[in-house]
């Protein structure tokens, strides 16, 4: 059973389990040549190591041309240096570093504390823009006069319908006073049924007339519809009205 093989260079994940078909070279047995490996691949633990023959370095991070192929392995050149591959200064010295870190972290600030508590104090003390400032922000000046602009036009809209109002009553008593009563609730009831719309909510008295004109010529009845609004016939026969026993003059004089 072969030994497991490591490569020695720093941050080097490859083994003989990983990578099988590679070659791990043995650290030189010149210890001048040895010290400038273990420089190169930053591995200074290892200088006062007194045995070497575990360490080893995998083909990876050698030129092409400094290794050699023969017929059943893979040798190094005799001056072949490992120049491939090789972690920076700045990540072998991450450790040292962060360990001064956490000392000049964990080391006593004079009067810290002190400041501390100074900060604290400020962030205490309430801040409030004065009155006469913040009045006259300009978000503050665009929502007044938009407000000034809304009751002028609630102040016009209430105006107006107030004309309208007082126009509709003088035309009511005009049609009172110079039409027949049944006229004058035909064009009262075209003009409140005009603003209405669609959905039109027909009174009984009105209903009424229209039945009677209806009974009278339905033919004549369909050619005003096109031109007045006057229900349709399916809402004068779904209107009900009140059963009583006496006999009301007014129906027998209209007919």
């Amino acid at each position: 059973m072969t030994s497991r093989k490591y490569c020695s260079v720093y941050g080097c994940m490859n083994s003989s389990i990983t990578h099988p078909a590679i070659t791990f070279f043995k650290l030189p047995e010149n210890s001048e040549r040895r010290l400038q490996w273990l420089q190169l691949i930053h591995r200074d633990d290892l200088e006062n190591k007194s045995k070497f023959t575990s360490y080893r370095v995998c083909e990876k991070h050698f030129n092409l041309e400094d290794v050699l192929q023969s017929s059943n392995r893979k040798l190094l050149k005799k001056n072949a240096l490992p120049l491939l591959m090789l972690p920076s200064l700045a990540s072998t010295d991450l450790k040292v570093a962060g360990k001064e870190d956490k000392q000049t972290q964990t080391a006593p600030l004079v009067g810290h504390e002190n400041c501390t508590q100074t900060e604290n104090a400020m962030n205490q003390i309430p801040t409030q823009t004065s009155a006469s400032l913040s009045s006259n922000t300009p978000r503050i000046r665009k929502l007044k006069a938009e407000l000034l602009q809304c009751k002028r036009k609630i102040k016009l809209h209430k105006a107006k319908n107030e004309t309208q109002k007082a126009e509709k009553n003088t035309f009511h008593r005009l049609c009172d006073k110079f039409l027949t009563d049944k006229l004058a609730l035909l064009i009262k009831a075209q003009i409140k049924l005009k603003q209405h719309g669609k959905g039109n909510r027909y009174d009984k008295d009105y209903i009424n007339y229209c039945l009677k004109l209806y009974k009278i010529s339905p033919e004549a009845y369909r050619f005003l519809q096109s031109a007045l609004c006057l229900p349709c016939p399916s809402t004068l026969y779904n209107h009900s009205f009140p059963i009583t026993t006496e006999i009301n003059e007014r129906d027998i004089s209209d007919m």
